[in-house]
């Protein structure tokens, strides 16, 4: 049954669009990922290399249609691989105050934090003077596994590696499905002052019975040079007939320098709940996996984190940042990771993470962007003996058309 709904989804989305359009615009994007990651005695090459064909169209005075396909070539763990992937693909129709998107389509929460990524679905949109008011339904069964990067079971894991021998169990990620509640307003009272809430449920189809639900807010406002974030989740956790509260914050400031060159210094604080015994508060676990660091890039569950970023604009196609990371585990089971790998350390200081990163875009089509980084499990307490591990990165984007 489930292979005949996904056939049937993939070829109406290829014959729905030769039918509807009239003109249409094409293009082709390159993007070309390299990856070396590892520590003193351990080092691990990656590369994935995609070709993206695009199509856009108007579809009457009302209607606009946009797909997007996915030819990605992978090298790791010594071996070749190609998968193929459905993108962004979505018809969106106005209304004289709405709009409605259905298809493969990008959503996020306020805090970017919980569900953040590609979802098959679709979302009505009200826009109105008191914001813009947002219901969806999404799912993730017809995605490839390591695009959505479900968190929350234990079927979740997708640690299988793709078999085409056995397609349908190793490509796809696990069916969950999202409903979201969402406002969103720019600009509050006639300022500059804006901010947004969610309220998100997501249920397991896999059998495994949890369901989990977030309700989620972000504010921003500026002040003079200055610019404050502060946001925050509850998460209610349904584990087949065990219930858990968990909570999740953030805290940002960015500050615009007054200096020669375009520059900004940030400050972000992060705060996920770990669990505690003799009580309801489990350890926060968002729909779908963020890395929290650059080389340290646990989820976003039980762990703190503490950062401090500056950019500056040197040329004008030329920007340079430096940015340093302390993480912070809030409880001693949630999370026991590199460096940690189950040593039954009873320290919560994780260590530091020093990044830095090169943005180079000469022209509108090209970007290149270099990325270096260290984390040092010696400046914290869990596992100080660690390894220090780091990650090199280079990504090149070209549009050719």
């Amino acid at each position: 049954m489930r292979k005949n709904l996904i056939a049937v989804f993939l070829i109406s989305l290829l014959i729905l669009p030769v039918s509807t359009l009239w003109s249409a615009d094409f293009g082709l994007i390159m993007d070309q990922n390299g990856i070396i990651r590892g520590s003193s005695s351990n080092n691990q090459p990656g590369y994935i290399g995609s070709l993206i064909p695009r199509v856009a169209s108007f579809i009457g005075e009302r209607g606009f249609f946009s797909a997007s396909l996915g030819l990605n070539f992978e090298y790791s763990n010594d071996t070749f691989g190609f998968i193929p992937e459905l993108l962004r693909t979505e018809f969106i129709w106005q209304f004289d105050n709405s709009d409605l998107v259905f298809g493969r389509m990008f959503y996020s929460d306020p805090l970017s934090l919980i569900a953040s990524g590609l979802f098959d679905g679709a979302k009505l949109s009200f826009i109105t003077s008191r914001g813009i008011f947002s219901m969806g339904a999404f799912y993730t069964g017809f995605l490839y596994k390591n695009r959505v990067n479900v968190f929350s079971s234990s079927v979740d894991s997708g640690n299988t590696e793709l078999d085409y021998n056995d397609f349908f169990n190793t490509y796809f990620a696990p069916r969950h499905l999202l409903l979201s509640l969402d406002w969103e307003h720019p600009s509050l009272g006639g300022s500059f002052f804006g901010g947004g809430i969610s309220i998100l449920g997501q249920f397991d189809l896999n059998g495994d019975n949890y369901h989990s639900q977030y309700i989620s807010g972000k504010f921003s406002f500026p002040l003079n040079a200055f610019l404050f974030d502060i946001g925050g989740s509850v998460n209610f956790i349904q584990d087949n007939s065990d219930f858990g509260i968990a909570l999740a914050f953030g805290f940002g400031i960015y500050w615009t320098l007054p200096t020669a060159l375009p520059s900004r210094l940030s400050f972000l604080s992060l705060y996920s709940s770990g669990t505690f015994p003799n009580g309801p508060m489990s350890a926060f676990q968002p729909f779908t996996v963020n890395p929290i660091g650059f080389v340290f890039d646990a989820p976003f569950s039980g762990i703190s984190k503490i950062s401090l970023d500056y950019i500056v604009r040197v040329y004008r196609t030329f920007s340079i940042s430096l940015g340093s990371s302390f993480f912070i585990r809030n409880d001693l089971g949630t999370y026991d990771g590199y460096p940690l790998e189950g040593s039954g350390s009873t320290g919560y200081f994780l260590g530091n993470e020093f990044i830095t990163q090169l943005y180079w875009s000469p022209f509108s089509d090209i970007s290149l962007n270099l990325g270096g980084g260290l984390f040092l499990p010696f400046m914290g307490d869990a596992a100080p003996s660690a390894p220090i591990s780091w990650k090199l990165g280079i990504n090149l984007i070209l549009s050719l058309y």
